[in-house]
């Protein structure tokens, strides 16, 4: 959002003066409620940008651009084509990388080759320094290749025949009566051997369920629309749950699935070169890479996950994805700047570490229990970004058994070292636009994004909701506008000594109006007399 110095008054400010004078028993006249209304609307309804997938941050971390991917083994899973699955290894883009056929002999399918040099490609792919790549075809992969979905619900996919990390698939099929089978072996592989599956939604309706019905791994759209993207149908193990999560630039879904398995492949990458993150084995599990993707991305115009017209309060919405976009447009850029910025731990209850712009966890949360961190805004937030994903569970002695965690996403303010909900119309006047609380029963990922958040101290919480037995580990990924503080002096002071934050200490002011209590710090007491009162006021209004 721009910075427009000469407009004082925003959206929620004006709103927040409504809330004020009407708690304070004064009630405004129809015409200030309606001009109230409508800024809401507008506020709720505005905009967003939109970016694509740029080498960015990750080339700078990663020293030279060439090399991203180096440190990266991958597969490629592709549908037959005339009895082809094989790219092409004379491919200009291809040339001196290794190719290793799994699924027998192979002519060259042009099909996969597009989708190889859009991953992998000298100079046309993201993860450009790939050098090993294994490759199947897509019913091989499924039965005796890998999967073994033929087999009893006792017997475990094939070991991997190396340390392969990024499966790429670019093809859809329905799967008939087997595809829970098949997506239910997909998520055990995944937790299994800690790897991550990219997969294509349908280029149009309708749906279908191999393989972006996936619990564990991330589905792909395009960023122009117009691909399948109904909830998963009665015929998959949890239906209701939002596909796409993710999208990107390109003509078709084999092509941007590529082009996310080229930022995945980049970002392991980086965790695994990066100084700070080598001695951290949690920053390439895949639930952290999953939320560092799906948070690095860019909200395309129109973007929504339903925060308006629910029946649910303002704020909070049960759809933490659009319905067309999921998360939005991958923007790899942003999402190395959450990985590079490394891992904070969360903990439970008020005393949590305060965190960076950007940044991420792997927290192992039981059940009913909460883990949290807090921010400090110092000025007004344009956008906040959170994105918290976990995996469901298989149970390797009978994968017919599965279960999965119920967690929720919330935002909070803080004040003195009480949390307040921003629910409703009262905490509304504290953001622009937005939804401050996630709460999907059914996905196994959570979103929060707002705009205009106003300054101050804030908690995000992640909730364990189910009553699972066992501990769950979620990834949690967040990117703030950078405008935050370490917390190492009460924002009270920051927020009247600061000409940007005049109408919010304003409001703060009043809202301080009186006797100071004597158990807690009284920041709008600007002339030391023990009250707040017109002479603060005074003193406040001098400062601007």
């Amino acid at each position: 959002m721009p910075d427009h110095p000469r407009r004082w008054f925003r959206l929620s400010e004006v709103r927040a003066v409504y809330l004020l004078i009407f708690n304070s028993g004064c009630r405004p006249r129809l015409g200030l409620f309606a001009l109230i209304v409508l800024g809401c609307l507008t506020a709720l309804i505005a905009p967003t940008g939109t970016a694509a997938i740029d080498h960015g941050v990750a080339a700078e971390v990663a020293q030279d651009i060439s090399d991203l991917g180096s440190e990266v083994i991958v597969a490629q899973v592709e549908g037959m084509l005339s009895g082809s699955y094989y790219p092409n290894p004379q491919h200009s883009q291809l040339a001196g990388k290794q190719f290793i056929p799994m699924s027998g002999p192979s002519d060259p399918s042009g099909h996969a080759t597009v989708v190889t040099t859009k991953w992998l490609g000298s100079s046309s792919g993201i993860a450009s320094g790939v050098n090993k790549i294994y490759c199947w075809s897509s019913n091989d992969w499924i039965n005796d290749g890998l999967l073994r979905s033929s087999s009893p619900s006792t017997v475990p996919p094939l070991p991997l025949p190396d340390e392969i990390k990024v499966f790429n698939h670019s093809w859809v099929g329905s799967g008939g009566s087997s595809a829970p089978f098949v997506i239910r072996r997909t998520d055990y592989l995944i937790n299994r051997d800690d790897v991550l599956v990219i997969a294509g939604v349908n280029n149009s309706p309708p749906q279908r369920v191999l393989m972006s019905h996936m619990y564990n791994g991330i589905s792909v759209g395009r960023a122009g629309g117009g691909h399948a993207s109904e909830p998963t149908g009665l015929f998959a193990d949890g239906p209701g749950r939002m596909k796409p999560e993710i999208v990107d630039t390109d003509s078709a879904t084999s092509w941007t699935t590529a082009r996310v398995s080229g930022a995945a492949t980049a970002l392991v990458h980086v965790a695994r070169t990066t100084p700070q993150l080598k001695n951290e084995p949690l920053a390439e599990r895949s639930e952290v890479i999953k939320a560092v993707l799906l948070a690095g991305a860019s909200q395309p115009e129109y973007w929504s996950n339903l925060t308006l017209g629910s029946t649910l309060p303002l704020g909070v919405t049960e759809q933490p994805l659009d319905p067309i976009y999921g998360a939005g447009v991958a923007n790899l850029e942003h999402s190395c700047s959450i990985l590079a910025a490394g891992r904070l731990p969360g903990t439970s209850g008020i005393d949590a570490p305060f965190a960076e712009s950007f940044g991420w966890d792997l927290a192992s949360i039981p059940t009913n229990q909460s883990v949290a961190w807090k921010f400090e805004a110092l000025a007004p937030v344009d956008e906040i970004v959170i994105v918290a994903t976990w995996h469901r569970w298989i149970n390797p002695a009978n994968m017919d058994d599965w279960a999965i965690a119920e967690v929720h996403l919330r935002i909070e303010r803080l004040e003195d070292k009480t949390a307040f909900p921003l629910t409703g119309l009262e905490g509304s006047s504290f953001y622009d636009v937005g939804n401050v609380v996630s709460q999907s029963s059914v996905d196994n990922v959570q979103m929060l994004r707002i705009e205009g958040l106003l300054p101050g101290r804030y908690k995000v919480s992640l909730e364990r909701v189910d009553d699972h037995p066992n501990d769950w580990d979620v990834s949690i990924a967040w990117r703030w506008s950078d405008v935050l503080g370490n917390g190492q002096t009460p924002s009270g002071e920051r927020e009247h000594n600061n000409n940007s934050f005049s109408i919010f200490a304003f409001l703060q002011l009043l809202n301080s109006w009186g006797v100071c209590p004597s158990d807690k710090d009284c920041p709008y007491d600007l002339n030391g007399d023990g009250q707040v009162g017109i002479l603060d006021l005074l003193a406040l209004l001098q400062k601007y």
